[in-house]
């Protein structure tokens, strides 16, 4: 149930990957200011893959539902997903699967889908990979997250979810993401919004350890980072298929 966006990623200086441009606070530029905030490609390289712990509440089905979870990736399309007590889900690129109940099942197309594009958007999020000309980075108007006025950032691709990324003007976090996907809850397309807070340095990259995801506005998933571990490559094992209990 967990997004994050710092691991989201390796990412690159701000000279030799192009991100920073002379004369302009374009959209690169900003995302460069973010990169160097969240403390560097050195670091940030370490978390091409990673596991986190989390807890939090769970509102897609009404009240909130206390969870505790385990989350690994891979970028760029591997997750592993376990709630404790409740399921597993594992994506691997086009395949995924969810155990529950002692019986492991193969996840809908559409399921899919609507993971691949979390996926996209996850590494959107991550920065590093804007390095890539092939996205397009376009600076719109300031707008407030709460109690910050922040930079705004529009990052489009082809096959990938428009994704609106939102870093605060003071210290350059980025604090908000936003895109929309089919929510199976809703059975509809509705607008994603995750907020970022209470960042704390983990193997010296700037995490955010609170996270509030909202769906149309309403919150969805409210968490809480326990623990956080950078991997350099995880066992392929690890996003197999589950067998069943």
């Amino acid at each position: 149930m967990r997004y994050l966006y710092a691991p989201l990623g390796s990412a690159v200086l701000l000279i030799s990957c192009g991100l920073a441009q002379s004369g302009g606070d374009d959209g690169r530029a900003v995302v460069a200011k973010a990169i160097q905030a969240i403390g560097g490609e050195a670091n940030l390289a370490k978390f091409k893959a990673y596991t986190v712990k989390d807890k939090g509440k769970y509102y897609g089905m009404g009240d909130g539902q206390p969870y505790n979870g385990v989350m690994t990736v891979q970028h760029p399309g591997q997750l592993r997903m376990e709630i404790e007590g409740v399921f597993t889900m594992i994506v691997n690129g086009d395949k995924g699967w969810i155990q529950a109940g002692g019986q492991t099942i193969d996840m809908k197309p559409e399921q899919i889908a609507a993971q691949k594009v979390d996926r996209s958007a996850s590494l959107i999020i991550a920065l590093w990979p804007l390095k890539d000309k092939a996205f397009q980075l376009k600076p719109l108007d300031d707008a407030k997250v709460g109690k910050h006025h922040a930079s705004v950032v529009q990052v489009t691709r082809k096959n990938y979810p428009d994704v609106k990324l939102y870093f605060d003007k003071t210290s350059n976090l980025l604090i908000k993401a936003a895109y929309r996907n089919h929510s199976q809850e809703a059975n509809k397309v509705v607008e994603v919004e995750l907020f970022f807070s209470e960042f704390r340095a983990v193997e010296g990259v700037k995490m955010p350890h609170k996270l509030a995801l909202k769906h149309d506005g309403k919150l969805f998933v409210e968490s809480e980072t326990v623990s956080m571990k950078a991997h350099d490559k995880l066992d392929a094992k690890t996003f197999a298929k589950p067998a069943a209990e």
